[in-house]
Parts: structure tokens; C-alpha cells; sequence
């Protein structure tokens, strides 16, 4: 089987994939990616095969590590970007590279990330299954509210039915790589999706760094503002360190 491993974020939406790909790809499997080439650290490292999409803002600029200043709170901006980028303009570029790569390599399955829109029209196109991948671990920022009415105007011009109740990402399976516990109980998981652990058969010397088994043995406090956020943080990080220097605590 060939199972083609497909984002459309940052490193945030590839990583959450890996521990799958490694498994598909130890069962005999042919693996390969399909994605932004500035997200593929991991991918590289694992020695997979991808397939670069050319809409790669961090690319094209050459500014991939710049912290810009901190943006103020605003929820309705994130939503936008999430319909306008996501659901609109990166999911028809990424419908129409994988319209290109599917006669190049043929995959009999997808495994998309859980804003790759593009990758599961494309699926649902081809009449190929696809698995969605979560990368949001409350569920409760993709919504159908946000994204779906721009979705079917995609959906309408390759022949695909309407979907106002946005169940498209969970047609065939849904893997939540995250603790039931973070899910917003407003947001249940769909009725086939599936918790998994990442690197759950592995041992203590593959999952823990060298470095954090030095730590010393009190409470420890790991601050991240994830893959993206973080470039939008101005001072943010120096001003919460400062902060948890005061604690009893290892900070990082």
C-alpha cells in the first residue's frame, strides 16, 4: 500500500504525523509527504521522502525565525485567517498539487493534518480513504461555523456534494495524538476517532533527552508558545521566564 502523508502548517501540523508514518512505513508500507519543505526537519531526520508544496510563506520570505511584535488577543482575527488561508486560498493550491501528485505517485491512502482541507477534498475526489490527524488538542477552533460555507464553494467545483455540517474530516477515521483530558467537552471526538500515544513502545532513553534527565529533582514548568505563536511574542518569552525564575522550579 502506498500511504501519502499530507499538512498544510507548520512543523506543528507535520511533526503530530511522524510517529504514524514510521509505523506505516515499519509495516512494509511505501511513505511519503506531502507539505511545506521549512517544516521538514523531523521529516528528514526520519528519512522520509516529500514532496515540497510550493506555497511556503516561510520559504519565500527567508524569514522563517523572525519574532515580530506581540499581538493583542483577537480571536475573530484568527478565525479569519483560519477560513480566508486554511479553508480558502492554501486548500485550493493544495487540491490542485495533489491533483498532480496522485498521477505521479498514487497513493491508495491520505493521512491529512486536521487543517489540510485541500488534502481531504482531494481524497474524497480521488475516491481514495483518508485518515485526519489532530493538531489542535482542544478541538474547539476548527469549527463548521467558520470554515464550511467557504468549503463547499470548493467542494461544488469538483462535483462534491454540500457538507454545512463540516463531517468531511471525519469520514473514514480521526487520530487524536493528545490526552482525552485536554478535549473541550464542548467538542466531544467524533464516534471513530482514536487516542493515540506517541512513541508508546518506545523506552525512557528514546523518549526523555539526556539533558532533562540531568534536571534536578523538583518541579519542573516547560513554557511554549508552539510553532507559530511564538514568532508573534515581541518580549513574551523573556517577561514569563522572568517570571518562573521566581518559583521553586526548573524553567524552560
Amino acid at each position: 500500500m502506498r500511504v501519502l502523508f499530507t499538512f498544510a502548517g507548520g512543523s506543528g501540523h507535520a511533526d503530530p504525523l511522524v510517529p504514524i508514518a514510521d509505523e506505516v512505513r515499519d509495516a512494509g508500507h511505501a511513505v511519503a509527504f506531502f507539505g511545506r519543505r521549512s517544516a521538514a526537519t523531523v521529516l528528514d531526520a526520519h528519512g522520509f521522502s516529500l514532496f515540497a508544496d510550493h506555497d511556503d510563506p516561510a520559504m519565500a520570505t527567508g524569514d522563517a525565525g523572525a519574532i515580530t511584535p506581540l499581538l493583542e488577543l483577537d480571536m475573530e482575527r484568527e478565525y479569519r485567517m483560519l477560513r480566508d488561508g486554511f479553508a480558502d486560498r492554501i486548500a485550493r493550491d493544495r487540491r490542485a498539487g495533489l491533483l498532480r501528485l496522485a498521477d505521479e505517485w498514487r497513493p491508495d491512502l491520505l493521512v491529512c493534518d486536521e487543517t489540510d482541507f485541500g488534502g481531504m477534498i482531494a481524497a474524497e475526489s480521488f475516491g481514495l480513504p483518508h485518515a485526519t490527524m489532530l493538531s489542535n488538542a482542544s478541538g474547539s477552533f476548527v469549527r463548521a461555523e467558520t470554515v464550511a460555507g467557504t468549503l463547499d464553494a470548493i467542494r461544488a467545483e469538483h462535483g462534491l456534494p454540500p457538507d454545512p455540517g463540516f463531517a468531511m474530516p471525519a469520514r473514514d477515521l480521526v487520530v487524536s495524538p493528545f490526552p482525552p483530558s485536554f478535549r473541550d467537552p464542548a467538542f466531544p471526538l467524533p464516534e471513530n476517532a482514536i487516542s493515540i500515544r506517541a512513541g508508546a513502545g518506545a523506552t525512557v532513553d528514546e523518549v526523555i533527552p539526556a539533558w532533562m534527565r540531568q534536571l534536578p529533582d523538583r518541579p519542573g514548568v516547560y513554557f511554549t508558545l508552539g510553532t507559530i505563536f511564538n514568532q508573534e511574542s515581541g518580549d513574551l518569552f523573556v517577561r514569563v521566564l522572568s517570571g518562573l525564575r521566581e518559583l521553586e522550579a526548573t524553567s524552560s
